[in-house]
C-alpha cells in the first residue's frame, strides 16, 4: 500500500518539477491582466490589494471583457444542442424532438443550484482567457447532481499520449481533516490514517490542512482487479501523502475533468500545456501602457501641482501651497526684482501626444484581445440584403479564431462527458424510450455562438432575397416562381429563426394536408363551375320561356 502510495506521489512529483517554469511565466501573465490569480510563485494573504502596483487597470479590463464575452456570448440560454453525424437523422422530426428534449434536460442538470456549475465555468473562463489552460473538474454526488469544481493551474499537472489526448492528471490537494472525513469516512475503496480520525473528532485540530493528491489515469495503467474496471474506461485515486494512504481508488465511466488549452503542441511552454494568443500579443502593450501612464500622470501632477523656485532669504518660514495657505516674506524685499516664489517653467505639450499614444495602445489592447472583432455587425434599416450578408460573412472571418477553440476545446468535452453522465444516471430514462432511428448513433454537439446566429440570420435574409427576386421576375414572367421549392425554403427559413421542431408538422403530415387543401380547392372549383353552368342553363331556359309567352302573344294579337 505504502510503495503503491509513493509511485504515485512519484510520478506527479515528476509531472510537477518539469511544469516549475511555467509557474513563472503564468505569475507574470496574472500580475498584468488576471491580478487575482497571482499566486502561482507566491503566497497572498487576506488583507492584500489585488494589483497596487499597477498604474492603470486598462489591460486587465481587456481581458476581463473578453472572459465575460464566453459566457454572454457562447452560454446563453440553451446554449448546446444534440446532433448526430447523420443529417438525415437529423432532420426526423421524432428524433429532433427528443434531441431537442434531451438537451433541455441536460441544462437543468447542469445549473441546478447545487451543481456550482456557473460560479466554476466563470472562474475557468479566466483562467482560459489569462494562460491559454483551465482545469474543471465534474462529479456525480449521491446519484443525484453534479458538482462542478474549477482548480489552480497552481494545483493541477497533466500529461498527454502520442495522439496530444490528455490520459493522465494530478491534483495537488490541501483539505482540512474534518473535510477528509466527510468525504471519504463512508468509503469502502480506502482507509482513512487514523490520526487523521483522531484529527476530525478534535475541535482544535479539526482544521488542520491534511496534504492529499488525486490521480486521474486510464484503466489499463493502474492494476485494479479487471472485475472492478470491467465496462469502465479509467480510474480516479485519492492519496494521502501525508500519511502514505490510499483514501480511495475506484473505476470510472467516464473522464470527469475538462482541461482546454486555447493553443498548444511544441510551444514554449512544453507540449501539454497551451498558451492564450491575446495576452502573448498584449502583454507587450500592457507593459507599455503602464509605463505611459506613469509618465502621464507624473506629467499631469508636475502641470497641476508644479514644481517652485523661491528666493530663500526673502521667505520667512515655510512655504505654505496649500489652499488658504500663508506664506510670509521679508517686507524689505523688492519684488522687482523678481516674484519672491514662482513655477518653475515647464513645456506640457506632450500631454497631448502621450494622450494620442495611450488612445492607440489602447486600440491594440482591443485588437490583441479580439474585443473590436466580437461585436455584432449593426443591420441599418437601409441596407441591402446583400449588404447585411456581407457585414456578417466579415464578422464570421474575424470572430472564427475565438469561438472555434473556445467550442471545440471547452464546451465540446464540457458538455460531452455530462451528457455521458446524464445516460448512466437514467435522466434520459429507458433506452425504449429514445426513437429508433438515434439508437446505436454517436451523439454531437452544436452551440449556440454569434457565428451561427449569423448563418441562421443570413439564411433568414436570403429567404427574404428571394422572395424579392421571385416577386420582380413574376412581373415578367409569372412561372419563374415554379423554380423555387417553396416548402424547403419556408422550413429552413423557420429552423433559421431558432423555432424549436416540435413547432413544424412532419413533412409527410404537412404533405398530406397539402394535397387534401388541392383536393378541397379542386372540388370547390368544381362545385363553383357546375354553379355557373347551372346558372347559364337557368338563364337560357328563363329566355326561352319568355320568347314563348312573346310569341304567344304575338299570335293572340293576329300579328303572327
Amino acid at each position: 500500500m505504502r510503495q503503491r502510495v509513493r509511485e504515485i506521489v512519484a510520478l506527479g512529483d515528476q509531472l510537477f518539477s518539469r511544469r516549475y517554469p511555467v509557474m513563472s511565466q503564468w505569475q507574470t501573465q496574472a500580475e498584468n491582466f488576471h491580478v487575482m490569480r497571482a499566486d502561482f510563485t507566491r503566497r497572498r494573504y487576506f488583507s492584500e490589494e489585488f494589483g497596487s502596483y499597477l498604474m492603470s487597470g486598462r489591460p486587465a479590463r481587456c481581458c476581463r471583457d473578453l472572459m465575460n464575452s464566453f459566457s454572454t456570448m457562447l452560454r446563453r440560454d440553451q446554449w448546446f444542442h444534440a446532433k448526430t453525424d447523420s443529417e438525415k437523422v437529423n432532420e426526423d422530426r421524432d428524433a429532433k424532438i427528443w434531441l431537442d428534449w434531451a438537451s433541455q434536460t441536460m441544462r437543468r442538470a447542469m445549473y441546478d443550484k447545487r451543481t456550482g456549475f456557473v460560479r466554476a465555468a466563470k472562474i475557468t473562463d479566466g483562467d482560459f482567457c489569462a494562460f491559454g489552460n483551465a482545469v474543471i473538474t465534474r462529479e456525480v454526488v449521491d446519484y443525484s447532481h453534479f458538482l462542478y469544481r474549477n482548480w489552480h493551474l497552481r494545483d493541477v499537472a497533466w500529461e498527454q499520449d502520442v495522439r496530444g489526448v490528455i490520459d493522465s492528471v494530478h491534483f495537488d490537494w490541501k483539505p482540512y481533516a474534518g473535510q477528509l472525513m466527510q468525504k471519504f469516512g463512508k468509503s469502502t475503496s480506502g482507509t482513512i490514517d487514523p490520526r487523521v480520525l483522531d484529527m476530525a473528532k478534535d475541535p482544535k485540530q479539526k482544521l488542520s490542512e491534511i496534504q492529499c493528491r488525486r490521480f486521474l489515469c486510464r484503466a489499463d495503467e493502474y492494476d485494479l482487479p479487471s472485475q472492478a474496471t470491467k465496462g469502465k474506461s479509467y480510474v480516479s485515486v485519492y492519496v494521502d501523502v501525508q500519511h502514505e494512504t490510499i483514501l480511495e481508488e475506484v473505476a470510472l465511466r467516464t473522464w470527469p475533468v475538462t482541461i482546454p488549452r486555447w493553443e498548444f503542441g511544441g510551444s514554449m511552454f512544453g507540449d501539454q500545456y497551451g498558451y492564450s494568443p491575446p495576452v502573448v500579443y498584449g502583454l507587450p502593450d500592457s507593459r507599455m501602457y503602464q509605463q505611459m501612464m506613469l509618465s502621464m500622470l507624473t506629467a499631469s501632477e508636475m502641470a497641476t501641482y508644479p514644481a517652485m523656485i523661491a528666493v530663500g532669504e526673502a521667505i520667512n518660514g515655510a512655504i505654505n501651497l496649500y489652499a488658504a495657505g500663508i506664506t510670509q516674506t521679508d517686507a524689505d524685499y523688492d519684488e522687482r526684482t523678481g516674484e519672491v516664489l514662482r513655477p518653475i517653467t515647464t513645456q506640457f505639450e506632450g500631454i497631448r501626444w502621450g494622450a494620442e499614444q495611450m488612445e492607440r495602445l489602447e486600440a491594440a489592447l482591443d485588437d490583441s484581445f479580439l474585443l473590436s472583432k466580437i461585436r455584432l455587425p449593426e443591420i441599418q434599416k437601409d441596407m441591402t440584403a446583400y449588404e447585411a450578408s456581407k457585414l456578417y460573412e466579415q464578422f464570421i472571418r474575424e470572430s472564427l479564431p475565438l469561438f472555434e477553440p473556445v467550442n471545440d476545446e471547452y464546451n465540446m468535452h464540457l458538455v460531452d462527458g455530462t451528457f455521458q453522465d446524464c445516460l448512466n444516471l437514467g435522466m434520459f430514462g429507458s433506452v425504449d424510450d429514445m426513437p429508433q432511428v438515434l439508437r446505436g448513433r454517436d451523439i454531437s454537439w452544436q452551440f449556440d455562438t454569434p457565428i451561427t446566429q449569423a448563418v441562421e440570420a443570413g439564411l433568414t435574409k436570403s429567404f427574404e432575397a428571394t422572395i424579392q427576386a421571385v416577386v420582380q421576375g413574376a412581373q415578367v414572367d409569372p412561372t419563374v416562381r415554379m423554380n423555387v421549392d417553396w416548402n424547403t425554403a419556408t422550413r429552413d427559413a423557420v429552423t433559421g429563426t431558432g423555432a424549436r421542431a416540435k413547432w413544424l408538422y412532419p413533412e409527410d403530415q404537412v404533405k398530406k394536408m397539402q394535397d387534401q387543401e388541392r383536393e378541397r380547392q379542386a372540388a370547390q372549383q368544381a362545385a363553383e363551375q357546375m354553379a355557373q353552368h347551372a346558372d347559364m342553363a337557368t338563364r337560357v331556359g328563363n329566355a326561352a320561356e319568355s320568347a314563348g309567352k312573346a310569341a304567344g302573344a304575338l299570335q293572340e294579337a293576329g300579328m303572327m
